[in-house]
């Protein structure tokens, strides 16, 4: 990642292409979701794109309203002014999927990817059913077999039930590079027995600068050694995101533990399909 441009502090990417902001709760890894900390900031600081998209919660902190908002028109055309390959997480601020996204706005951001190619975008989503039913109609409606390998797609799992909701749904998509974030990855999980993945991102919990950390749900780094065996041994890419601000068997330096000095030195991969 060091020979790339970068502008975000997410390991794994390069960029971020926010053209949505705002989302909703859906499952429990959204609990310490930062993008509403973000969005409520940015509000605060004027952008419009951020304003109205959350409400301040009984324990004083941000959470969102279930509201989304659209970007202007310039900003869908971002990635063509990016000359050099990057590496693209789309609607870091949002859920491509949330069920406030239009089809035809789903479309539309699919179109400027297909675009703009000579990009690599990575789509995240906890909606595996819409994701599915969404690639499903787009494919089908630009006449595409599957995706192309510059689209790859992903589906959050931060535990058993989740993963088995998840994984199989992912599994039948129409792309060709999948990959799964375990991050906040909250229970060990058993991946033997879901198809297999082309990459495997894992990471402990954060929680804002200034909380405090025990407040984050533990991340028990052996969790990550299994994943890290069970890539090696199926051949496919294993990333090691943070250990967050709450780890289990290993010291962090940072406060979010997401510096390479505060990963086990055994577990600092960060490999890419």
């Amino acid at each position: 990642m060091s020979k790339f441009n970068k502008t975000t502090n997410i390991s794994w990417a390069n960029k971020t292409w926010n053209v949505i902001a705002g989302c909703d709760f859906v499952s429990p890894a959204c609990k310490s979701c930062y993008a509403q900390a973000v969005s409520y900031k940015e509000s605060e600081k004027g952008v419009e794109k951020y304003k109205g998209l959350t409400i301040i919660a009984s324990n004083g902190k941000p959470v969102w309203n279930g509201k989304i908002n659209v970007a202007r028109e310039r900003l869908f055309n971002e990635p063509k002014r990016w000359k050099e390959p990057s590496i693209i997480f789309v609607n870091s601020m949002s859920d491509l999927f949330y069920e406030a996204v239009s089809e035809e706005l789903i479309f539309k951001i699919f179109d400027k990817m297909m675009d703009y190619n000579w990009h690599k975008y990575l789509v995240l989503t906890k909606r595996e059913v819409r994701m599915k039913e969404m690639i499903d109609k787009y494919c089908e409606a630009r006449n595409l077999d599957i995706l192309p390998d510059f689209i790859w797609i992903g589906v959050s799992v931060e535990d058993e039930k989740r993963a088995a909701l998840r994984i199989p749904v992912l599994a039948k998509t129409k792309a060709k590079t999948r990959f799964l974030s375990m991050e906040p990855l909250l229970e060990p999980i058993d991946l033997s027995k879901y198809p297999l993945m082309d990459w495997y991102i894992v990471g402990g919990e954060s929680v804002e600068v200034g909380e405090d950390p025990t407040k984050a749900r533990a991340f028990d780094v052996e969790w990550a050694r299994k994943i890290r065996d069970f890539c090696k041994g199926n051949g496919v890419a294993f990333h090691m995101k943070q250990v967050g601000c709450n780890p289990v068997g290993c010291e962090k330096i940072n406060f979010k533990g997401d510096k390479e000095e505060d990963i086990p030195v055994d577990l600092l991969i960060r490999e890419y399909p």
